[in-house]
């Protein structure tokens, strides 16, 4: 007689798992996998347009024409007010309309050494780089954040400005500037007002805001209508269309985006008062005496120097602007 309490065990038991439960289960995997994948297109898009994970500055600084900017590198070294005449503004607005707007850049390109890209007033100099020298000489965090900003050596900083030439924007013109915070150099994106003060290197790309001892250097490689904040207010007549970023080293094959080869030794300016062309020689405001070699080795090839600028942070904006700065009109 078999034992009661025992039984046959069945090889191919019936399932008594719920098959709604394998559904829901499903469909969980679906929509998580779902979900990871909607993430991960999320942050791609993001770090493209200039998300937070992105190298790509957000924000443009809007400078007035030798106004007073937060957090100088130095006190303002502009000699004189700039005036610019109604027939030499109409002849720059003529010239700047002929220069192509870029549509990977929304602003127009020129070649730094066009001819009246520049201006001057008269024979004085509308910059004085001497007085840049002796203001940084006498603040060395500064002069250790303006040359690291630059390119140079803090001793090769007189000798660098040497080879500057004092010039005036005749067109509102989009840079790479630095405000001097917490001891250090700190880049945002701007666009200085036409009238601006300005000493240029010797393929005409600005290098030193006058009003401010601020380094500057070319823009960033980026589509400035597409940056998404604006700081600052606009000046009349302001128009992004109508900005001029100085093209970079090798940007392209035609005339004026081509920018130049080597180094010049004279620019072909416009007085900004008579309209009338002027030639101005390159560098040597300031009495150095000896050579730059013997002193402190040779300086940078600004044609080398003429490239979109390396390290930006992901937020590009003046650190200290947070209200809106009176506006002079030139």
């Amino acid at each position: 007689m078999s034992d009661p309490t025992s039984g046959w065990i069945d090889p191919n038991p019936r399932d008594t798992t719920d098959p709604r439960v394998n559904r829901v289960l499903t469909f969980a995997g679906i929509g998580l996998t779902l979900l990871v994948i909607a993430t991960l297109v999320i942050v791609v898009l993001i770090q493209r347009v200039g998300g937070p994970d992105s190298d790509s500055p957000r924000s443009v600084t809007l400078t007035a024409a030798n106004g007073p900017v937060p957090e100088p590198f130095t006190p303002s070294v502009v000699v004189a007010p700039t005036q610019i005449s109604e027939t030499a503004a109409a002849q720059i607005a003529a010239t700047t309309q002929q220069l192509p707007v870029a549509a990977d850049r929304g602003v127009r390109l020129a070649s730094g050494t066009l001819p009246g890209l520049y201006g001057v007033t008269g024979p004085t100099n509308s910059c004085d780089a001497a007085a840049v020298a002796n203001h940084l000489s006498a603040d060395t965090d500064k002069s250790d954040a303006w040359a690291g900003a630059i390119g140079i050596e803090p001793e090769q900083i007189p000798y660098y400005l040497n080879t500057l030439t004092p010039v005036v924007l005749t067109t509102d013109m989009w840079l790479t500037s630095h405000a001097y915070t917490d001891g250090s150099a700190t880049p945002f994106q701007t666009v200085l007002q036409a009238g601006s003060a300005v000493l240029i290197d010797a393929v005409g790309v600005p290098r030193t805001h006058c009003a401010s001892g601020d380094p500057l250097l070319p823009p960033a490689k980026e589509n400035l209508t597409r940056l998404s904040r604006v700081e600052g207010s606009p000046w009349p007549g302001y128009d992004p269309q109508n900005v001029v970023a100085v093209a970079y080293s090798a940007a392209g094959p035609n005339p004026p985006q081509q920018a130049p080869a080597s180094a010049v030794t004279e620019f072909s300016l416009v007085d900004l008062s008579t309209a009338q062309s002027v030639v101005r020689e390159a560098g040597g405001t300031i009495n150095l005496g000896e050579p730059v070699t013997s002193r402190v080795g040779p300086l940078p090839d600004p044609i080398d120097m003429n490239r979109p600028p390396a390290g930006l942070s992901p937020v590009i904006e003046h650190p200290a602007l947070t209200q809106d700065l009176p506006i002079p009109i030139p």
